[in-house]
């Protein structure tokens, strides 16, 4: 990777990408230290707030509305709309509208492209997949041979999902709220050791889901209970050690430094901040369950968490 100074100092100048994607989604797998990282958007963009709620807009306005357009390009678009809603199931068919209001928003605005722009820069390549209604996935990486395993993970989780949707009365998670790939060991297994994961925390992690319990809480519960809390541990957003002073997690997030501090020590600097940011985010996180749980029961609706993995 070439990056010289001016560059560097042209990418944490740039506000359509958050500095926790800079270094924690594009530096450490352009470095080498991890072999994926994996954005959640709009959640991972500076304003997501708006772009969700601008996607949200664009379905309603399609769904009650049958388009989004005006003038003849709106009329042909109501017709689209009403083939596609007598030919597809109704979920189906709310998902597609999805779809489209998340292009519409999101593929054409200057953040979303911003990500493209430094992914270029920093010689990465991308896949990108919907995960739920108004949700999709970028999964980056470096080198081609991550590409055939992403590829494999993702069909995994399309026959998982299409499994449990034939089946609802059998859950594979005793968790309601984890999504239904967390109880698939093989799939935990590949996508955790793509993302860094030391093989103890993924070990933690899927013996936590299918207790029907969730890591997200009982990470928080170890940082408030401890004063042996590493932040080095805390590399990637989402990512809930076994311990909060795992020596592999503590020793992962020790190179991911080490690494950054060969280019310039205020990356390293930089990077563990968001360590300490990546512990005060646990912290919040049983709020964050609260809340999402109390939002679920009021709208009768099943809320995934985002779980790291």
């Amino acid at each position: 990777m070439q990056m010289t100074t001016a560059k560097m100092m042209r990418l944490f100048n740039d506000e359509t990408i958050t500095e926790r994607v800079k270094l924690e989604d594009f530096w450490t797998v352009a470095l080498g230290t991890r072999p994926l990282s994996l954005l959640s958007l709009p959640a991972d963009f500076p304003d997501s707030q708006r772009l969700k709620e601008a996607v949200e807009q664009g379905f309603i306005t399609r769904y009650y509305d049958g388009y989004s357009q005006g003038g003849l390009a709106g009329w042909l678009q109501r017709i689209q709309y009403w083939l596609r809603r007598r030919r597809q199931p109704p979920i189906a068919y709310q998902t597609s509208l999805f779809h489209d209001a998340f292009e519409e928003v999101i593929l054409e605005h200057e953040q979303y492209l911003g990500l493209l722009r430094w992914q270029v820069e920093f010689g990465l390549a991308s896949v990108q997949q919907a995960v739920q209604p108004g949700v999709e996935e970028m999964l980056v990486y470096r080198d081609e041979s991550v590409l055939a395993k992403i590829v494999d993970l993702i069909r995994a989780r399309a026959l998982i999902r299409e499994r449990e949707q034939s089946d609802d009365d059998t859950k594979a998670s005793a968790n309601p709220f984890a999504p239904p790939e967390h109880a698939d060991p093989q799939y935990v297994e590949g996508i955790g050791d793509l993302l860094g994961y030391p093989s103890c925390c993924i070990e933690a992690f899927t013996d936590e889901v299918r207790r029907g319990q969730e890591s997200g809480l009982r990470s928080a519960k170890q940082i408030n209970e401890t004063d042996r809390v590493a932040s080095d541990a805390f590399f990637a957003s989402h990512f809930y050690p076994c311990t909060p002073d795992c020596p592999k997690a503590k020793g992962k997030g020790r190179t991911i430094l080490d690494r950054l501090a060969t280019f310039d020590g205020r990356l390293a600097r930089r990077m563990e901040r968001i360590y300490r940011s990546n512990i005060q985010l646990i912290k919040q996180y049983p709020r964050v369950v609260e809340r999402r749980r109390n939002e679920s029961m009021q709208h009768g609706l099943k809320v995934v968490e985002h779980e790291s993995l």
